[in-house]
């Protein structure tokens, strides 16, 4: 976690502890072994940063490769942001030249992505291993050459002997043929007819020299019948060009057809299932209801039956009414009326059911005769209901689409924890290099104001000088002007030590206010230290804590 604050106009940073990946430490620790096996011993320095050892390494290993590139770098300790950045684009450009197999960027360099780096850094050390092989060969191959040389033993020098001896009888011209004396030739047939003596025949150089030129004629022609027939093939592909693209719209759109045709009757399908299913449902119903039907006229068929038994016992009551029991025939008087008031009930539902199934039997009828006409004009009512359905569909689902996009970039725009770790250490960055110029500023205002004061005092020195040699010649001149121009010296005498004392005093306090600010240094140096130390025994606890609270669960369980 990184916090910069701004104070009086001076910005200042807090850096706290950032916790590196195990894998970014791991890889980092086998780059540290590799160069330690490989013979670059300074990653074992433990003040130097991971940086310094990363690229001292890879520039050790191309100092190694001994490859001549057009750069010249030189790595130097605690470099800045830029100076770092700087020296990455120039390995960078040295890995190229020398076809590295791996692919790095300068950023991944600085900002050590040791799982990119470590494949590059096992390549440098395997190349340089082999040149420093090659090497040591060459050069055990001229050591030899050069003892064989200075100290060459006796079978070997007799044979060199032995062999130079027979090199000027073996490398010797032969004599075939000889020129008539006494006759004088020009210059060129001179050199001409002595080469035919020994053995060279100008018919034969004169037949070399024209075979090369019909070769360079063949090779001309045959490179100019190539470059015609690329013209012609050219033409004749720009001249199809049009035809083909032509020919690819055609086909494209008849394919869109096609793909339109084959949705069309898919949904033509899908509609004559739908109203297979819905007159199949119609049947259903009608035949449940008539089976509904058949159940009431058995019931009917029990209740005229009843209502007969009925009728018969309200006879035989009548017949034995007598005063004694006049309160019962009342009640079986209100019961009766009740049983007719039922069969009144009964016999309008039995209507009403009638004419739902002449009205549900007409409805029948109408859809089966009306089937075959009116089944086309409503599937293409369905499939006009469904088409507009469909573009509604996909008119929703383009918005849902666009919002989706949105919502998409809006999760993009929102960094992970890798970014934000980069940004955070690219901000670190940015805030050391701006602490290292503020102070590198600092430094060049106090080195303006220390010449500017230097100018100063010059400035009065010369004016003083200038004065007192002016007026040296007139005090001279009496004894009263010569007292007097001494007064006038021992004053600016006196004021230039007043000054001088004034300075001396203010050196003093910054001298003793340097040392109390190193004073405090150095103790804040032992408390950090001791919190340090205090943190470390913290951490030990708590993991010796953490421990034996598992262990006691580990007992409980």
């Amino acid at each position: 976690m990184t916090e910069i604050f701004q104070t009086n106009g001076m910005v200042t940073a807090t850096l706290f502890h950032i916790k590196d990946d195990e894998e970014q430490k791991a890889k980092l620790q086998d780059i540290c072994d590799l160069l330690l096996a490989a013979g670059y011993f300074r990653v074992r320095l433990k003040g130097l940063s991971a940086f310094d050892k990363v690229v001292g390494g890879m520039v050790w290993c191309l100092e190694l490769c001994a490859v001549g590139v057009d750069v010249n770098f030189l790595f130097r300790e605690n470099l800045n942001i830029g100076e770092k950045i700087e020296i990455t684009e120039k390995i960078i450009n040295v890995l190229l030249t020398i076809k590295c197999a791996y692919a790095l960027e300068p950023h991944q360099i600085q900002g050590l992505d040791t799982v990119k780096i470590l494949p590059v850094m096992q390549w440098l050390v395997k190349k340089a291993m082999e040149t420093r092989e090659s090497l040591n060969y060459h050069l055990r191959k001229i050591a030899d050459l050069q003892y064989q040389k200075t100290f060459p033993l006796p079978e070997s020098e007799a044979k060199l002997k032995e062999t130079a001896s027979h090199l000027p009888t073996v490398f010797l011209p032969q004599r075939k043929f000889k020129k008539v004396q006494g006759q004088s030739l020009p210059i060129e047939k001179e050199v001409i007819s002595t080469l035919m003596e020994y053995g060279c025949n100008k018919v034969n150089l004169l037949d070399e020299t024209q075979q090369l030129v019909e070769k360079t004629e063949v090779k001309s022609e045959k490179k100019l019948e190539n470059r015609a027939i690329a013209h012609k093939v050219s033409n004749l592909i720009h001249q199809q060009a049009d035809l083909i693209s032509q020919t690819i719209e055609d086909y494209t759109q008849r394919q869109n057809e096609r793909e339109g045709e084959r949705d069309e009757r898919a949904h033509l399908q899908e509609r004559n299932k739908k109203t297979a299913d819905a007159l199949e449902r119609v049947c259903n119903q009608i035949a449940s209801q008539q089976q509904v039907m058949d159940q009431l006229k058995a019931k009917i068929v029990d209740l005229i039956a009843s209502e007969e038994a009925l009728l018969e016992q309200k006879k035989s009551l009548a017949a034995l009414e007598t005063e004694e029991n006049r309160q019962t025939l009342d009640q079986l008087d209100r019961l009766v009326s009740q049983n007719e008031a039922a069969n009144a009930q009964r016999k309008q539902f039995k209507n009403q059911c009638k004419a739902e199934l002449e009205e549900l039997q007409s409805r029948n009828e109408a859809l089966s005769k009306e089937e075959t006409a009116e089944n086309q004009d409503q599937l293409k009512r369905q499939v006009d209901s469904a088409r507009e359905q469909l573009t509604g569909a996909l008119k929703i689902l383009g918005e849902k689409n666009v919002h989706l996009m949105k919502l998409r970039r809006q999760l993009d725009a929102v960094p992970g924890n890798a970014e934000l770790n980069q940004y955070q250490r690219r901000f670190t960055e940015l805030c050391t290099q701006v602490n290292e110029k503020q102070t590198e500023l600092n430094g060049y205002y106090l080195l303006y104001n220390t010449l500017e004061d230097t100018k100063v005092y010059l400035n009065k020195e010369l004016s003083l000088l200038t004065s007192i040699h002016d007026s040296f010649s007139q005090s001279m001149t009496s004894s009263a002007a010569k007292g007097e121009f001494l007064q006038q010296m021992e004053k600016i005498v006196a004021a230039v030590r007043q000054n001088k004392n004034k300075i001396e005093k203010q050196i003093e306090m910054l001298t003793e206010k340097h040392q109390d600010l190193g004073r405090c240094l150095g103790q804040f140096a032992v408390d950090e230290h001791q919190y340090r130390d205090t943190l470390k025994a913290i951490s030990n606890e708590s993991h010796k804590y953490k421990q034996l609270m598992s262990q006691l669960n580990d007992h409980d369980n």
